[in-house]
């Protein structure tokens, strides 16, 4: 059992039958999902959790990309927040979204046929949380 206030830190690796590596979520194992002990359960030790990333950006598609890119963010809850660009040195080059955010899965999209080949960031930003995604264009 962890104490109360200990953030889980995790991500998952697969290996197929033909040998292909797959990690969850895919910068692992650089990047990671979370999650926070809150307190203690009822009965057998058990652990009360809350999970920690409130809004995630799925994987990007096509990345790298050339066309029109679907940016698809999974939210837990409706929230207000910011989707946007940056490129590699943090400047913003494009704000793809800005106000509500619905709860569920909800595709935003960037037309990556406007930008200059490299690689970009795609950020959300919330009150008080901030998730990243790289994006390659070619």
């Amino acid at each position: 059992a962890q104490s109360a206030g200990t953030t889980i830190y995790y991500y998952i690796e697969g290996t197929a039958n033909g040998g292909k590596q797959v990690t969850h979520p895919i910068p692992a194992p650089s990047g990671y999902h979370k999650f926070k002990i809150t307190g203690t359960g009822s009965g057998g030790g058990n652990s009360d959790i809350s999970e920690i990333d409130p809004i995630q950006i799925l994987d990007i598609y096509p990345n790298p990309a050339n066309e029109i890119t679907v940016i698809p963010v999974h939210s837990n809850n409706a929230i207000q927040g910011t989707i946007y660009m940056t490129n590699v040195l943090g400047d913003v080059i494009e704000i793809i979204h800005q106000g509500d955010i619905p709860a569920g899965n909800k595709n935003f999209f960037v037309d990556a046929t406007q930008y200059a080949a490299g690689l970009y960031h795609i950020v959300i930003q919330t009150g008080e949380y901030r998730t990243v995604k790289k994006l390659m264009i070619k």
